[in-house]
């Protein structure tokens, strides 16, 4: 691009306290770390007629200048931090791995592959793979969706990998004891156990692959739920009926699980004398063991809570609703 030097207003160099304003001391600073190219946003362009300028007054080789367009917002508004800007530390403490973080944000205006079908990348491939070239000229849309699924991509690798999902059940167990375990809140040792947490983990891999949530949100592996009657009466009318029969029902069970097909067959009993879907019966028994009207299969719930536990807490919901 070419600006007439007409439309170049006088710039001040040197303030009369003699210290240089900002256009100048960027060009000298810029000189002398031998800065060779210059990206930056698009923001910039009405200075770069004047920084060149200034490199040519000084007889220095002019670094190469690249604008590119500004981060929006998923609505294409510009990112501000009253709509969606975060600090990267907000990322850490919620749980992204380095790598998903690193991925999400060189996607943001660059592709090394314009067919869009690979997309994970590491650090060193994208610096080989990097060229201007490939660099977007329309504005990036901040979406985190797309930074979810990158973390999702990662955690199920770390998932596959024995050193590397130790870790992660390490992470797990410390923010346990420090989040939900902590204060009144005492929890069995046997809840906090490495073989416990690490099938906590590998169930939810796909569901919840940010740690800090499992911790915080999903506390109903460790601690008992606050549950009420009128909460159970809003998904059935019968609620003390229909958990008393699955009650029976999972008492009469040899296994130490319940399956799905178990689970289904319990059902068809429940249909028949109290005429509840299946969904409403799924959502009964997950808000009886987790306090939770929506969360996860409740298969999942019967693969990780011990019989004893489950049990316990479906007799407490069967008495609130009697």
């Amino acid at each position: 691009m070419s600006i007439d030097n007409k439309s170049i207003e006088d710039q001040v160099l040197i303030k009369s306290d003699g210290f240089p304003t900002y256009h100048m001391a960027n060009v000298v600073d810029d000189h002398l770390m031998d800065i060779t190219h210059v990206l930056r946003g698009e923001e910039w362009l009405s200075s770069t007629a004047k920084h060149a300028l200034i490199y040519k007054g000084l007889t220095w080789i002019c670094p190469q200048f690249v604008h590119l367009p500004l981060l929006h917002n998923i609505t294409g508004g510009k990112l501000s931090k009253r709509h969606g800007d975060v600090f990267v530390e907000s990322f850490k403490t919620a749980g992204y791995m380095p790598e998903a973080v690193v991925n999400f944000v060189a996607f943001l205006g660059w592709s090394p592959d314009p067919t869009g079908r690979r997309q994970l990348f590491t650090i060193d491939e994208m610096i080989n793979e990097f060229s201007l070239e490939n660099l977007r000229r329309t504005a990036a849309k901040v979406d985190y969706q797309k930074l979810s699924w990158f973390q999702r991509q990662y955690h199920t690798t770390r998932c596959k990998n024995e050193s590397k999902l130790e870790a992660l059940v390490s992470e797990l167990k410390e923010l346990v004891i420090k989040t939900t375990c902590n204060g009144t809140n005492s929890c069995h040792s046997e809840l906090l156990n490495n073989d416990y947490l690490k099938r906590i983990i590998l169930s939810l891999e796909d569901r919840r692959p940010l740690i800090p949530e499992i911790a915080t949100k999903c506390y109903y592996y460790w601690l008992d739920p606050s549950i009420n009657a009128n909460d159970m009466k809003t998904i059935t009318s019968k609620p003390h009926e229909i958990i008393n029969q699955f009650i029976q029902y999972f008492k009469d069970t040899k296994t130490e699980m319940i399956d799905d097909n178990q689970i289904n067959l319990c059902l068809k009993e429940l249909q028949r004398d109290y005429s509840i879907n299946k969904k409403s019966f799924m959502t009964l028994i997950r808000y009886c063991l987790t306090g939770e009207k929506v969360g996860e299969p409740v298969s999942i719930l019967f693969n990780l809570l011990k019989k004893e536990v489950i049990q316990r807490r479906l007799s407490v919901a069967s008495s609130l609703a009697s």
